[in-house]
């Protein structure tokens, strides 16, 4: 029996969501499509579970597949129903998701309200790591505005906190931030200071995104400095790294400073053969770029019309249900009225039949006088 045809209950919600987890994270509109019905069958039977459920996979998945604005649509309709149905622990737990994807629609001030909201959250729920990772994500908000100093200072806050509880990895990635705002800053020996420091324990901790990520840092401080052969020491372990990661936008980056450190080194053929390896990963990028944007334009369009189709579903179920009941109503005054005839016809003959009673003895006693 197709899903459609059967019953609508929680049964069918979590088959929704059975569904939606049987396709590919990052590539399919399948997975989303499922949720939508999953979420918008859970509003339908006020199924509160189902909705808290439903609605922040589905808010993370799209999230994670860059439809931000998508995201943050459902995210504000879900921020809503929390508020009006007093669930306020949920509500709180998802300060941090909401002021994510404020910042990626570019509305720095509201990220940061929403953002030391859920640090006032896990304060008092005493959750130091979450506390923690949020100082990291208002640290790098701030990064974003070039707001260095501010930025620093929640960075190094982070870092204690994370230091405290032995969280290798959130350590380095806080500390990679600093020696990424130093850079910034123009302040290369702290910027290097800090690199190395991450890239040792990202080494230690066998972080390989981390080792890479680094890398590139430290071959952008060499870059700077002129140290052009210890410059591309660095790139070329990036690059190496970055055989088994899809991120062309790294490598052509990569490209592009390493035909920077060849013709600093006045190696003209080593600086052209690598920019001719930047432009064919630009051009690569420009690709993905557009795909992704027609994935995205896809996935919208799929999203609005699942949402269309479960519309005109609801209002044809509605226009149904009137006319269901239009011809219940129509039945009952038929019964009705045929009750009531039936009714006069009995009342009518039972008067005949006294009025004909009654003219019997009539002439029953008129013969008996005579």
């Amino acid at each position: 029996m197709p899903l459609s045809n059967t019953i609508e209950d929680t049964n069918k919600v979590n088959t929704y969501v059975a569904l939606a987890n049987q396709y590919d994270y990052f590539s399919s509109k399948e997975r989303i499509e499922n949720y939508i019905s999953a979420l918008n069958l859970s509003k339908k039977l006020n199924h509160k579970n189902g909705i808290v459920k439903v609605s922040s996979t589905l808010i993370t998945n799209l999230s994670h597949r860059q439809l931000f604005d998508v995201a943050l649509e459902y995210c504000n309709s879900y921020i809503e129903y929390l508020k009006t149905n007093g669930l306020d622990e949920e509500l709180k737990k998802n300060y941090k998701l909401y002021a994510t994807l404020l910042s990626r629609q570019g509305k720095y001030a509201e990220s940061l309200q929403y953002n030391y909201k859920a640090l006032n959250y896990y304060l008092s729920k005493n959750d130091e790591i979450q506390y923690a990772t949020v100082l990291s994500n208002i640290c790098l908000l701030h990064l974003s505005n070039k707001q260095a100093d501010s930025s620093y200072f929640y960075g190094l806050r982070a870092i204690d906190i994370f230091r405290k509880n032995n969280k290798q990895s959130e350590l380095a990635n806080s500390i990679s931030a600093l020696a990424e705002i130093s850079f910034l800053k123009k302040d290369f020996v702290t910027s290097r200071t800090k690199a190395l420091q991450s890239l040792e324990i990202y080494t230690n901790a066998k972080v390989e995104l981390g080792i890479l990520n680094v890398n590139c840092l430290i071959g952008s401080i060499d870059l700077e400095e002129k140290k052009y052969d210890s410059a591309i020491v660095r790139y070329n372990i990036a690059l190496d790294l970055l055989k088994k990661y899809s991120l062309p936008e790294i490598k052509r980056d990569c490209y592009l400073s390493l035909s920077k450190c060849y013709a600093g080194l006045k190696k003209g053929d080593l600086a052209y053969a690598n920019h001719i390896l930047f432009s064919a990963y630009n051009d690569s990028v420009s690709d993905q770029r557009l795909k992704a944007k027609t994935f995205e334009m896809d996935a919208k369009y799929s999203i609005t019309k699942k949402e269309s189709e479960l519309r005109e579903k609801e209002l044809k179920i509605i226009s149904q249900g009137k006319q269901r009941n239009f011809l219940v109503l129509g039945l009952v005054g038929i019964l009705i009225l045929l009750v009531l005839s039936y009714r006069g016809y009995q009342q009518k003959k039972k008067a005949n039949h006294i009025i004909t009673e009654q003219k019997k003895l009539v002439e029953e006693k008129t013969k008996g006088d005579c």
